[in-house]
This record gives structure tokens, sequence and C-alpha cells, in this order.
């Protein structure tokens, strides 16, 4: 059951969950990438021996963090709150209340206005301001922030 779930009040129900980007995945896929590539070329030259293996634990360990990176994080709006949550050993959450919520914006580049991912900026009452980067469907998320808060 995820941390949003979980944590849900009595009569409290999700309009809008989202995610980290797939994105986090590039490095790690650059990375093998380059791994497998350097490979096959040593490969080809020197022969296969077990020894080359080994290469391919960088790329491994970077694509299994990211992997828990991407699962471990939830950002959802409800009816009645904003709630955020990243991390597996060390957590950290976020809960503000829609009546507390100042302002919600969006930082978009042209590469993530193309694949639909940006940073946000939620700042509380109290001038409390907080940052998540690389977040899967920004706008939409900002979308159910304003409709959510009460007039």
């Amino acid at each position: 059951m995820s941390y949003v779930d979980k944590h849900l009040l009595r009569d409290e129900m999700v309009l809008y969950r989202t995610q980290l980007h797939w994105k986090v995945y590039a490095i790690p896929v650059i990375c093998a990438a380059i791994t497998l590539g350097i490979l096959v070329i040593v490969i080809n030259k020197a022969g296969y021996s077990y020894f080359e293996v080994f290469f391919l634990i960088p790329a491994t360990v970077l694509f299994i963090s990211a992997y828990l990176t991407r699962s471990s994080s939830e950002f959802a709006v409800t009816n009645r709150r904003v709630m955020m949550k990243t991390g597996v050993i060390r957590t950290a959450s976020l809960e503000i209340l829609l009546n507390k919520v100042e302002a919600i914006s969006v930082n978009q580049n042209l590469l993530g206005k193309i694949l639909n991912y940006g940073d946000i900026v939620i700042t509380g009452s109290g001038g409390t301001k907080e940052l998540y980067r690389g977040i899967e469907g920004p706008l939409g998320l900002r979308n159910a922030v304003q409709e959510a808060t009460p007039a």
C-alpha cells in the first residue's frame, strides 16, 4: 500500500497522483550503453573473460538506485491537502492543507515541456518553500491544487 493511501483521512479522496518522471533512468541507461559498447570492443579484440562482467556493476547499481528513487516517490493532491513523499531509507514527507498553500509554481525547460516533466515549488503559509525536481505531469499537479483549493 502506498504512503498516500495509508495516510488518507476519513472522507478524503485522491484527486491527482503522479511520480518522478522516467528521466531518472537516463544516466543509468547511458552508463550501461557506454559500458556495453566498450565491452563489445574489448571482447572482439581480446576475447571474452568473466572479468568484463564486473564493468556492468556500476550501471546496475545506478539503475537500481534510479528504480528505488522513482518507485518510492509519491506526489498527490487530495480534496483536503497536498501530499508528497520521497526516499526509501531516509524518508521525507510533506503534507500541506489546501487552505495553507499560498502558491505553486512550475518550472519547465523545452525538453521538460516536450516530455511532460518539470520542477514544482510549493509555497506554504509563512513563506516556506518546498522544491521537487523532475515531477511527471507538473502542470496537472498545479491544476489539481488550484481546482481543489477552496475559493
